[in-house]
């Protein structure tokens, strides 16, 4: 696929910002050399029940944040937060930088939640969230809003992968793929917009900014998580896919004594017998 100047200035200055880890620099309300307009977009980001590719979009939307002037207000579910975790959420927080907070108990308020909001992002959206928007549902805080949100002609962006899998997994039975899939196929005829790893930044720049960019995921870009584990670099928060990652084949993992483990990793850990060591402990 052919790439315009502009895409290949976005992703080389992405993969420059990864390889050297230096801090990006944020753009002011102004036109570049391209007469691409670069100024902030203020966006909801939603997390639903799931941590799975947690570490991954969180990486994404802060480049987006430093690089491209979004900015955020940030929302949990009822069962995202107890998925992610109270440090997990602190640790969201701390690197989304939100303006604002929101949680279930701000159900009766999500008029308020939406106000000054451009679009919104659901980077780890779960089956039963997009089951209720097929249909309508609106019986929780995440269903209402983003049923609202549509109803309201606002852009929403979805990462539809931890959808279509569980903890990575497919389903075993033909079926039950085909009835997801169409709930997919149904919320995307709501004018909902799709989210892909890797491909976040242009997909928001497309949504929000009108680049009109068309790439395909770089080299790069499909490395990073590689290179961390070689590296031995841990993310901050280990999430479900994380701990499978990481362990491998050995059955166990061995962390740094702050990183955080969130609830359902632990859970995973449980389950397919990974034995989850801080460093320093035996």
């Amino acid at each position: 696929m052919k790439i315009d100047s502009l895409t290949s200035d976005v992703l080389k200055d992405l993969s420059i910002r990864i390889s050297k880890g230096k801090d990006p620099v944020k753009y002011n309300n102004s036109k570049d050399r391209d007469g691409f307009i670069t100024g902030e977009t203020h966006l909801l980001v939603i997390f639903t029940g799931t941590d799975y590719g947690l570490n991954e979009s969180l990486t994404e939307l802060v480049q987006a944040r430093n690089s491209y002037g979004f900015s955020y207000d940030v929302g949990f579910s009822f069962s995202g937060a107890g998925v992610i975790g109270e440090q997990g959420m602190q640790e969201i927080n701390r690197r989304l930088q939100p303006r604002k907070t929101f949680t279930e108990y701000d159900q009766l308020i999500f008029e308020r939640v939406l106000e000054g909001v451009d679009g919104i992002i659901v980077p780890l959206a779960t089956q039963d969230t997009i089951s209720k928007l097929a249909y309508g549902i609106q019986d929780s805080f995440i269903s209402t809003l983003l049923w609202q949100a549509i109803w309201r002609g606002m852009t929403v962006l979805v990462d539809f992968q931890s959808v279509r899998t569980f903890k990575g997994e497919e389903t075993k039975v033909s079926f039950q793929a085909e009835i997801i899939q169409e709930h997919i196929e149904r919320v995307k005829k709501l004018g909902i917009k799709e989210l892909v790893s890797n491909e976040y930044i242009t997909r928001m720049l497309n949504a929000f900014k009108n680049a009109n960019i068309e790439v395909e995921p770089t080299e790069e870009e499909n490395i990073v998580v590689e290179q961390k584990i070689k590296n031995n670099e841990f993310p901050k928060i280990i999430t479900s896919k994380d701990l499978i990652e990481l362990a491998g084949n050995t059955g166990s993992i061995s962390i740094p004594p702050k990183t955080i483990v969130t609830p359902l990793a632990m859970d995973t850990a449980k389950e397919k017998g990974i034995k989850v060591l801080r460093r320093g402990e035996k």
